[in-house]
């Protein structure tokens, strides 16, 4: 049998409105060259009952787990796809045809979309497609941001060469692994195509300037860059971060 060009991997603990989200988003998408894995953490909240008997579901795995990472790599050893994209309970595709369309464009080995984030009422902002491209992604957009795990479809054959999500992150496991399979060298497409909707209150972004947030950084930055280049950063980035509030 044809692998399917996508494996959909969907993490879930508690989040049955989510899901259901999620689930109709692949449910009315155009092609069905995809398998969808869906991992869910024992919830008690009835989401696993959203997609008991969805059709699209291929895999469903409902068992406690040792966090969202573990939960993660779960869906990538079932996973049989070409590229995997890990498109979390609450995260939704942003068209009926998006992966349809995607799939003449994917070549190497990550390949990078857009995003469109949605923010909660209380910050009083409109949503905003993130657009990223090849001038984006340099040394110092990887030192301070990574790229959208909801966004960047990820040849599956990459976990098994370069080791699957630490699961000593809480938050940024991903980044984590971005970082280090790109410091191996692997190629790095940009497609001009929003891929997903995220809505801005997950725990990436709940957690922004906590203590946990700053130790999962610091641990980030000490493994994957050189003690120079973070004296390098820890000098030029507050005098940036000054000039901009000036608006220079």
């Amino acid at each position: 049998m044809k692998a399917p060009c996508y494996s959909i991997i969907t993490v879930c603990l508690n989040d049955k409105m989510g899901l259901a989200r999620t689930a109709q988003s692949i449910r009315e998408q155009t092609t069905s060259d995809f398998e969808w894995i869906v991992i869910d953490g024992k919830s008690t909240d009835g989401s696993v009952e959203v997609v008991s008997d969805n059709p699209a579901v291929t895999h469903l795995v409902s068992e406690p787990d040792e966090g969202i990472y573990h939960a993660m790599n779960k869906g990538v050893r079932l996973a049989t796809g070409k590229y995997c994209l890990f498109l979390n309970a609450g995260d939704w595709l942003y068209s009926e045809d998006v992966l349809e369309s995607a799939e003449n464009l994917l070549q190497g080995d990550l390949v990078a979309g857009w995003l469109n984030v949605i923010y909660p009422e209380k910050f009083n902002k409109s949503p905003k497609i993130r657009r990223l491209d090849l001038q984006d992604v340099r040394k110092k957009f990887l030192y301070h941001r990574t790229l959208h795990h909801q966004a960047t479809f990820i040849r599956r054959t990459l976990f098994e060469k370069y080791g699957e999500y630490d699961q000593e992150y809480r938050l940024y496991g991903d980044w984590d692994f971005f970082l280090r399979v790109l410091n191996s060298k692997v190629t790095l497409h940009f497609i001009k195509l929003c891929i997903a909707n995220y809505t801005f209150d997950g725990i990436s972004s709940t957690t922004l300037g906590t203590e946990l947030y700053h130790k999962e950084v610091r641990k980030l930055r000490q493994r994957h860059f050189s003690s120079l280049y973070r004296l390098k950063r820890s000098i030029i980035d507050p005098i940036e971060n000054l000039f901009n509030m000036r608006g220079y």
